[in-house]
């Protein structure tokens, strides 16, 4: 009756009684097992393995002989496909991350942070952090990309750049960035001279050379020719990181936390102690990974080694953790220990304007002495690489000519070289070996130690160690009227700018090799150097840094022995750590499951 009463046919309303028992029994089902847990089914497809077309690469490598070489090499791309298909009754659960994540250091904020005055790893990486300039490296290379400057232009000439600036950044107190901003804060650095602008000093003649054309153009003019000028201003050593002119003074260093414009913002600081970075809430990128970064200082090495051991910290980021803890750390199966190439060069400085080493023989018979690789595994462990050549791992263009003409401990070519310059057994070729043994530690020490064996192995060499503290260092080799104080001392250099030549005219140029106490004079390299400059191509550039290579290992000034790796030890399942040529560490990329 009640079907017919609604207009219902016998046969339909079976149908209709027939679905409603089996949404029942579906209902039930579901409910019954509601509180079992979920199923999930994986089906694994089979192993697939795809060999891909030949492909033809051209690459640029150095050979021994240390030049370049075009090679042409076939390689076939072979891939593994796995194919898996899960199904699951629930959905998956989105991993949480630790809001803060702590940082340990050795390493101590010698500078102010005014990006003007700021050298030193731990004042540069704070800006690093909280900065941003016109232009940066790509994370974990030597690429350059837009920060601030979207987009710029270079004049033919290669004197004149023009840079067109996002309108969007602010510094974290919510004041705009512009082009006047960057020109305000550029002249200011370059009036002021501190250590930082030194090399931007070289090659912007007057402050006035920076311009503002408007609110996000702005206009810097060069004296000269300068291809690395992008390199130079991308490393945040170098003043590029503009200051608040409401709260930075034009004509004195600001002694206060620095306010900047990047990913985070300093919160607090207790000089030597700690400092919480928290992020910028006008910052133009991508919010931080981990929106607190803790950096807490530690008195040594090894007591930074205790708190990661106990996990009072995270990360260590090139903290100062001596070869022996990294090694330890790399054996213990709750860390993580990634390394990779520091743009660093430590060599052996030889002073042209000192006897012994007026003599070149003498200075080549030093460098066929020295063996590289007894140095690497036995004072550092395997900790870092043997170094060859004058540019170091990490910059286009290096050639290893202190392998091919030199090699590693050939005492008998030193014997000959030191007899032909008048030495023997009874009239020993003598001179002061000086290092810093403040600044890099027991190592140091070890180094000179060892090459002092090295050298006398001759029988012909007596060399005296003359250890110093960092201060007394400093002031012993750089701007030292003619002849200088030094006869030889164990040297590190760090990329002003990600450039071969900052490591080949800082060396070899003759008024620079005064400055920094080996006095060489080449006319020829001298010429090389000055005309490599001038060149924007790379490639047009690259036969010309070859030959100031072969020639500078031919006069064997400075003898490279071997570059530091940068290391970050963390507790496994820390993601986002990136090591980068210049040395830089990214927090904003850190995070931590929690």
């Amino acid at each position: 009756m009640y079907p017919r009463r609604l207009g219902i046919g016998t046969t339909v309303a079976a149908v209709i009684s027939v679905v409603l028992l089996i949404i029942g029994v579906v209902a039930g089902y579901f409910a019954g097992s509601a509180g079992a847990p979920s199923v999930t089914t994986t089906v694994t497809g089979p192993t697939t393995t795809v060999t891909g077309p030949t492909t033809t690469l051209t690459t640029t490598k150095t050979v021994e002989a240390g030049a370049p070489t075009t090679v042409t090499s076939t390689v076939t791309t072979t891939k593994t496909v796995t194919s898996t298909t899960t199904a699951t009754a629930e959905p998956t659960k989105l991993t949480q991350y630790k809001d803060k994540i702590r940082i340990g250091t050795a390493l101590r904020i010698e500078t102010t942070m005014d990006p003007a005055n700021a050298i030193g790893y731990m004042a540069v990486n704070i800006l690093y952090n909280v900065g941003a300039g016109l232009v940066r490296y790509k994370a974990g290379t030597s690429e350059i990309e837009p920060d601030i400057a979207s987009k710029w232009t270079i004049s033919e000439d290669g004197t004149v750049y023009t840079f067109t600036l996002r309108q969007d950044a602010k510094f974290s107190n919510g004041n705009p960035v512009t082009a006047k901003t960057f020109e305000y804060s550029w002249r200011r650095a370059l009036k002021l001279k501190g250590a930082p602008t030194f090399f931007m000093g070289l090659v912007i003649e007057k402050p006035e050379d920076v311009k503002a054309i408007d609110d996000y153009t702005l206009q810097v003019k060069l004296k000269h020719p300068f291809a690395p000028f992008l390199s130079l201003i991308a490393i945040s050593a170098a003043p590029s990181y503009p200051v608040d002119p409401t709260v930075v003074s034009e004509n004195d260093f600001y002694q206060g936390i620095y306010i900047g414009h990047g990913p985070y913002q300093i919160s607090k600081y207790e000089r030597d102690i700690m400092m919480l970075l928290t992020p910028n809430p006008y910052y133009f990128g991508p919010k931080p990974a981990t929106p607190n970064i803790e950096i807490r200082w530690f008195s040594d090495s090894s007591a930074l080694a205790l708190a990661l051991r106990n996990k009072d910290i995270d990360v260590v980021l090139r903290g100062g953790l001596s070869p022996s803890e990294i090694t330890m750390f790399m054996q213990n199966p709750d860390f993580t220990v990634d390394m990779a190439v520091l743009v660093q060069n430590r060599m052996l400085m030889l002073n042209t304007a000192q006897p012994p080493f007026t003599d070149k023989r003498v200075r080549q018979a030093v460098a066929y002495a020295v063996d590289r690789r007894s140095i690497v595994e036995t004072v550092f462990q395997n900790t870092v690489f043997p170094l060859y050549s004058q540019i170091p791992r990490g910059i286009s263009g290096g050639a290893n000519y202190f392998k091919s003409i030199y090699g590693d401990g050939n005492i008998e070519k030193a014997k000959e070289l030191l007899r032909a310059a008048g030495y023997s057994e009874s009239n020993k070729m003598k001179f002061e070996l000086t290092y810093d043994a403040q600044s890099y530690g027991v190592t140091e020490m070890n180094v000179a130690v060892l090459f002092k064996q090295q050298i006398e192995a001759t029988g012909m060499a007596e060399v005296k160690l003359n250890p110093v503290d960092a201060a007394k260092f400093t002031e012993l080799y750089v701007f030292q009227p003619y002849p200088g104080l030094l006869q030889a001392f164990i040297f590190g250099w760090w990329a002003d700018y990600l450039d071969a030549d900052d490591y080949l005219y800082c060396f070899y140029n003759s008024y620079w090799a005064g400055i920094l106490g080996v006095y060489l004079n080449n006319t020829r390299i001298d010429q090389l150097l000055e005309e490599q400059r001038k060149l924007v191509d790379f490639e047009d550039r690259l036969p010309l840094l070859v030959e100031i290579q072969k020639l500078g290992a031919e006069e064997a000034s400075s003898v490279p022995l071997w570059q530091p790796r940068q290391e970050a030890v963390y507790i496994k399942g820390v993601e986002g750590v990136v090591l980068s040529p210049d040395g830089g560490s990214r927090y904003w990329l850190i995070r931590m499951p929690s």
